[in-house]
């Protein structure tokens, strides 16, 4: 679909980054007992098409910084 592989994979990595600090568009999903859950969804385009990228992400308790935990191209 996005035509990523193993050798291109900074070009997803650097697409979730600039996503994740700039979207106004997550959206918070609840806390699973362990930390808040959030989902952020993106448009992502590459030479060989383009999709909706799918990311979730948990803020731990007593941290202040979110972890990826899921990418999935959709």
């Amino acid at each position: 679909m996005l035509g990523i592989t193993l050798a291109s994979q900074e070009t997803l990595r650097q697409a979730i980054l600039h996503a994740a600090s700039t979207s106004d568009d997550v959206e918070l999903r609840g806390d699973d007992g362990h930390g808040s859950l959030y989902v952020l969804r993106f448009p992502m385009r590459t030479k060989k098409g383009q999709a909706i990228v799918l990311t979730a992400w948990i803020v731990r308790h007593g941290e202040d910084f979110p972890r990826l935990t899921t990418c999935y191209i959709l």
